[in-house]
């Protein structure tokens, strides 16, 4: 972030976009409790600078699924969604579930298939880079860990995968 802006002040080299997200994502794996106001102010200027890519908004997603920020989470996913451009791939999906699985979410599980049915909807609509991988499969495992009470129940989403 100090290197951003010495950057910027100093000129010699143009700062752009992967500067900012590279900062964002640095963000994402700090524990500091200033970590998610950094980012997002970090995400505004880039905003105000730039128009903004997946891996930019992937960024800022990251902060707050790595903390199991749901609510943010979803809120920015829903803003990758209604964008005009952007289109979400499976990275964008398996982050927004690994939310879940970080906050313990007792509809994680759920939440994971319902993700899953977008992903499959969205894919047979035409965009290719939103079928799940192993990541999104052990991502929706994951999820129904942690939603489980004693026993699986319910068998028909493994299935599925």
């Amino acid at each position: 972030e100090d290197l951003i802006r010495r950057k910027e002040r100093d000129g010699l080299v143009p700062v752009d976009m992967v500067h900012y997200t590279a900062a964002i994502n640095a963000h994402a794996k700090s524990m500091a409790k200033n970590a998610v106001k950094k980012a997002e102010d970090l995400f505004s200027v880039m905003d105000e600078k730039f128009d903004l890519d997946l891996a930019a908004y992937h960024s800022l997603l990251l902060v707050y699924s790595n903390r199991g920020n749901v609510r943010m989470t979803r809120d920015l996913f829903n803003d990758i969604l209604s964008h005009p451009v952007l289109r979400p791939n499976r990275i964008t999906f398996t982050i927004v579930m690994e939310a879940y699985v970080r906050r313990k979410n007792k509809h994680a599980g759920e939440r994971a298939e319902s993700l899953l049915n977008q992903m499959i909807e969205l894919h047979a609509a035409g965009n290719e880079d939103v079928e799940p991988d192993r990541v999104t499969h052990a991502s929706i495992i994951r999820c129904k860990a942690v939603s489980m009470k004693k026993r699986v129940k319910d068998f028909s989403l493994f299935e599925r995968i």
